[in-house]
């Protein structure tokens, strides 16, 4: 890629060529190196131009090719990480994967300290309510990207879970009747959670 660069080629290379490319590097040991090569001869205003001038961040507990292309989102604007997979044509679970941290990234990091209601809508985008969806990418990677843990928002995640049943919270409530009675009641542990983080946090 860095020779095509050079060579001033690159930009004759099909979506599908460059995202393979892509997807090969991140899935090495040194995925940087790919983005560092292309940045030293001017290549990556031609496929990459989000990135051009964004520190990226390839956090050693993320080392799968998906997770890493997620790890992209962490320094770029939702719409930034949408035009970037538009023009590489990346498949739909690159897209949510990116656009999750593009959009909830710094949020879900710091979820101690967000807004109660936004961290709740931001869970929820991420799939984190949904049966069948797996919240973890999303939360894995924001921790990693920020230099913390994961598993204290993980565990938030499954205690909301648990504790916010439809049944448990519904009772003869319908439509979006239950639907804001649901979301009051993931907000009112989203809360006490974080009452119980920050008392664990003074007292260290």
């Amino acid at each position: 890629m860095g020779e095509l660069a050079a060579s001033g080629a690159l930009g004759e290379l099909s979506a599908e060529r460059v995202w393979q490319e892509l997807v090969k590097a991140l899935g090495s040991k040194a995925p940087l190196r790919f983005f560092t090569v292309l940045h030293s001869v001017g290549g990556l205003s031609t496929w990459f131009s989000e990135l051009a001038d964004v520190e990226l961040i390839f956090p050693e507990a993320i080392d799968d090719a998906l997770g890493r292309f997620a790890a992209l989102g962490w320094r770029l604007a939702p719409e930034a990480a949408a035009s970037f997979c538009e023009r590489l044509r990346a498949p739909r679970r690159h897209r949510r994967a990116i656009g999750h941290i593009a959009s909830h990234g710094a949020l879900l990091a710091g979820w101690e300290d967000a807004q109660p209601s936004a961290l709740c809508a931001a869970l929820k985008s991420v799939g984190a309510f949904k049966a069948g969806d797996d919240p973890e990418m999303a939360v894995r990677v924001s921790a990693a990207c920020a230099g913390r843990g994961a598993r204290s928002l993980l565990e938030l995640v499954e205690r909301i879970r648990r504790e916010v049943t439809t049944a448990g919270v519904g009772g003869s409530l319908t439509g979006a009747a239950l639907g804001k009675a649901i979301e009051q009641a993931r907000t009112r542990v989203i809360v006490d959670a974080q009452r119980q983080a920050q008392r664990s946090s003074v007292g260290r």
